[in-house]
């Protein structure tokens, strides 16, 4: 099942199926995965810039319904900036700073530059649809950023984009990739593609589109099935461990 135009707060409070932040979780260890789910969560400043610059970029007609870009020299401290904070708290907006405003600008500037980033943010068909499937008797959900008849698209922001490829396997970006796949396929979608558009936040915004090969999708789904797995057992046993008592250490090979 996919769901257009699902707001992103009914997605993310959804507990009854697991998302590739949840396989993360389960990979870490189940017990973090059972916290979570009743454990109060907080924005941290990362994810707020995320949010925005995803709106922006995506959904520039829904930034404009729902944020307030301060004004260039506002003072809050002042009458007028008083003034200004009182009115868009009563108008429901949230804010961004003329300087945030300024680096958004530029960052979509970078990426509707980038002829491939362009090209895949024309094809588009579904912007941030949740989509659902059950695998293994498990049910399953994915919030994609953009998909089209060929590729599944996600944005993503970096401070060194040099760094992506490192960034992907740390964040396991490849378990994101397969993970989503398998769910639009199971929705009869047969994406070709797993694109990631990627800026920089810092000027000058360097944007470039990493295209996951077969490998990286390949070891992308060895890994998610196998913990999604361990969710499935978890769940059937209603037993969720911590870490093993003991870890043996050792240096990495490149030490050597």
């Amino acid at each position: 099942m996919i769901k257009e135009n699902h707001p992103a707060e009914l997605y993310h409070a959804d507990t009854t199926a697991i998302s590739k932040h949840g396989l993360d979780l389960i990979h870490k260890a189940p017990l973090v995965y059972k916290h979570s789910l009743t454990a109060q969560k907080k924005q941290t400043p990362a994810m707020r810039w995320g949010e925005i610059v995803h709106t922006y970029v995506l959904e520039y007609n829904k930034f404009l319904n729902e944020y307030a870009i301060e004004p260039e020299g506002l003072d809050k401290r002042t009458k007028e900036g008083k003034a200004w904070v009182e009115e868009t708290k009563q108008g429901g907006f949230r804010t961004v700073s003329y300087d945030e405003h300024e680096s958004l600008k530029q960052m979509r500037h970078s990426i509707l530059s980038n002829e491939a980033a362009r090209k895949l943010f024309l094809e588009g068909d579904l912007i941030e649809p949740s989509v659902y499937w059950e695998e293994n008797g498990a049910k399953c959900r994915a919030r994609p950023d953009l998909v089209s008849k060929h590729s599944i698209v996600d944005l993503k922001t970096t401070s060194n984009i040099r760094n992506f490829a490192k960034d992907a396997f740390n964040f396991r970006y490849h378990i994101q990739a397969a993970f989503y796949m398998s769910g639009l396929r199971s929705n009869g979608f047969d994406p070709a593609s797993f694109q990631f558009v990627v800026v920089e936040t810092e000027p000058p915004f360097l944007c470039q589109v990493f295209l996951s090969d077969n490998f990286f999708l390949a070891r992308g789904a060895d890994e998610y099935k196998k913990d999604l797995a361990d969710y499935i057992q978890c769940t059937e046993m209603n037993e969720w461990p911590g870490l093993p008592a003991m870890a043996s250490l050792s240096l990495p090979a490149w030490a050597n």
